[in-house]
């Protein structure tokens, strides 16, 4: 897989406001395939682990989910907050990096 780099997808519909506050660029972000997901089985969902708990922030973009899904099956995945700011609208709000180990 090369790497990728987007914005997370939906973080408007999720927890991101809620630790915002305590991200920093260069922080390890999780990712966590969600095949039973009912809108796409490829999905890959972004969680910020922090302080007290981890907190579902968005998702790997459509576009990037099937290639990201099937690197997580076989691969060492790192996922890296490359860009944050709490100003932009909540869909360029947060900028990550994906990549092989």
């Amino acid at each position: 897989m090369e790497e990728l780099t987007f914005y997370v997808a939906g973080v408007q519909h999720h927890n991101i406001k809620d630790c915002v506050e305590e991200m920093e660029k260069g922080d390890q972000l999780n990712l966590v395939a969600e095949p039973e997901n009912c809108f796409d089985s490829s999905a890959v969902r972004i969680e910020y682990s922090g302080r007290e708990r981890s907190t579902m922030i968005g998702y790997v973009p459509r576009k990037f989910s099937k290639t990201v899904a099937l690197a997580l099956l076989n691969r060492d995945i790192s996922c890296t907050l490359i860009e944050l700011d709490s100003d932009r609208v909540p869909w360029e709000m947060c900028r990550i990096t994906v990549k092989e180990e």
